[in-house]
């Protein structure tokens, strides 16, 4: 169905995190460990299925991919993470070269029985039969739209499959090679400046196919991955608790960022080995109130400020009140890559083909009143698709049709007749 944006209503969320200084601490919790919240229960921990914000969360505490984004650096720069260095492209754009480091575990698990359990080291296969799994059609993953009619050869893979009873992993796919055991060659059908990118997503993380095989239906449930974290407790709808993996490689905080980082408080940790704690405990909260409650009592590290609750924490100002700041409550401000927009069906015979009406309704839009009203102010009226902290993104442009503008909008409804 062919839509046209509405008007940019696009909101670019500001979320505002508190934290506490003295937190809930369990006798029998190392002495670094971080309280965290889902707002949401926690589908699964197998990449392919990692289609909500929530459980890809989780599911990066664990398993990593080839790439990832610099922590600290805007516009959100990408960074090798599995691979050496970044990918040597072709000059015709079509052949990707990673080279993996070496060095790199998986975590000691049952599994792996060819070692007694001693996690294996990662290889390049390791990334094609991940990828092969996105592509199963048995599986029906929910990210398979990543690779679909990019990898030469992997659709057709795809479609063979379809018809075959068990998925053929031993049968090849033309641009998933492996020169050696730590070289992955990708070849597209087409140039595409996006794809790397999408390595950076949960989707292509790397699973071990031994895990897989050994858990079985169960490998939803049980993560074996080369990340700083192994799963210890998972009840999908009420907590998530992992704990520091012992095999985990030597990684460090940047030592880097942007300018006021510093100043920011950001820089603290430069250099320090990762990860930075010893535990993490996800509470899962599906009401804001039970979560907001439990922030207040100690229990959690940070928490956002339930709507219904921010008149009680936040002043005219919207600096944070003095009788949180005395239970040493501070406030963190920080623009989210979340996108709210609305748009127009254009295949309604009034709508789709009546331009001026369309305008007429953006300019008579009150982004400012529904900013107040829904979201406190903490969203920022965006004036196209691309928010703040990614390439692209223009500070000075303004959408003619962004700008509430009544009189305007009457004209507009005139020459839409």
């Amino acid at each position: 169905m062919a839509k046209l944006q509405l008007k940019s209503k696009v909101f670019i969320f500001v979320i505002l995190i508190s934290l506490v200084a003295c937190t809930f601490k369990k006798k029998s919790d190392p002495p670094n460990t971080l309280h965290l919240l889902s707002i949401a229960k926690i589908k699964g921990l197998d990449p392919i299925y990692s289609d909500d914000l929530y459980s890809g969360t989780e599911i990066g505490h664990v398993y990593e991919g080839l790439v990832q984004y610099h922590y600290l650096k805007r516009p959100y720069t990408l960074i090798p993470n599995l691979a050496e260095a970044m990918p040597e492209i072709s000059k015709d754009g079509k052949k990707i070269t990673f080279k993996i480091k070496k060095g790199v575990f998986f975590q000691d698990n049952p599994c792996f029985k060819a070692t007694a359990g001693k996690g294996r080291e990662l290889e390049a296969q390791d990334f094609v039969y991940s990828f092969k799994r996105l592509a199963d059609p048995k599986l029906t993953s929910a990210g398979w739209w990543v690779f679909d009619g990019k990898i030469l050869g992997l659709n057709e893979w795809r479609e063979e499959n379809t018809k075959n009873k068990t998925t053929d992993y031993q049968k090849e796919v033309q641009g998933l090679i492996t020169p050696d055991k730590y070289t992955l060659q990708i070849s597209l059908k087409q140039p595409s400046a996006q794809f790397i990118y999408s390595l950076a997503m949960a989707y292509s993380y790397a699973v071990p196919k031994e895990a897989v095989e050994y858990y079985g239906k169960e490998f939803i449930n049980h993560p074996v991955g080369t990340g700083p974290f192994r799963l210890e407790e998972f009840n999908p709808s009420s907590k998530v608790v992992w704990i520091k993996n012992p095999t985990y490689r030597k990684e460090y905080y940047p030592s880097e960022g942007e300018p006021g980082d510093k100043e920011k408080d950001l820089l603290n940790d430069s250099g320090k080995p990762l990860p930075l704690s010893d535990k993490i405990i996800v509470y899962i909260f599906e009401e804001s109130q039970p979560q907001w409650l439990s922030f207040l009592a100690g229990k959690l590290d940070y928490s956002g400020i339930p709507k219904d609750n921010f008149d009680s924490a936040i002043t005219s100002t919207k600096e944070l009140k003095s009788e949180l700041k005395t239970k040493g409550i501070v406030i963190y401000k920080n623009a989210n890559l979340e996108i709210t927009h609305t748009s127009f069906n254009m295949e309604d015979p009034l709508i789709g083909k009546n331009k001026y009406l369309r305008q007429a309704l953006s300019v008579a839009h009150n982004q400012e009143e529904y900013n107040k009203l829904f979201y406190n102010y903490r969203a920022l009226s965006a004036q196209g698709p691309i928010p703040p902290g990614l390439a692209g993104y223009d500070p000075d442009f303004k959408n003619p049709y962004r700008q509430h503008n009544p009189e305007k909008a009457k004209e507009l409804l005139k020459r839409a007749g």
